[in-house]
């Protein structure tokens, strides 16, 4: 049976390979009254120049558009959001 498949651009282009490795979860919400909203969490990782990948990379700047798509299993993608990076809110 095929898999669900889920697709995140920025800025028109795929996420990289390594970056869609380390995502854990993706939320978005609707709402009538406010603005839908994507929440995407990775896994991070510390270089030994102590650096975070994924955080202290430039991917997420503030106003890269970011799209998110879904597919059921053989089914067709949907886009569920169509907007902009507000903020880079890291959780430790």
């Amino acid at each position: 049976m095929p898999d669900p498949s889920l697709g995140i651009q920025l800025d028109g282009k795929a996420l990289p390979g390594d970056v869609m490795a380390r995502l854990t979860q993706v939320e978005v919400r609707e709402s009538d009254a406010d603005p839908t909203i994507a929440t995407l969490r990775f896994s991070l990782a510390q270089g030994p120049d102590g650096r975070f990948f994924v955080l202290d990379d430039t991917l997420f700047g503030p106003a890269t558009p970011v799209d998110v798509d879904i597919a059921a299993p053989g089914g067709l993608s949907t886009r569920l959001l169509s907007g902009f990076v507000t903020h880079v809110r890291p959780h430790f």
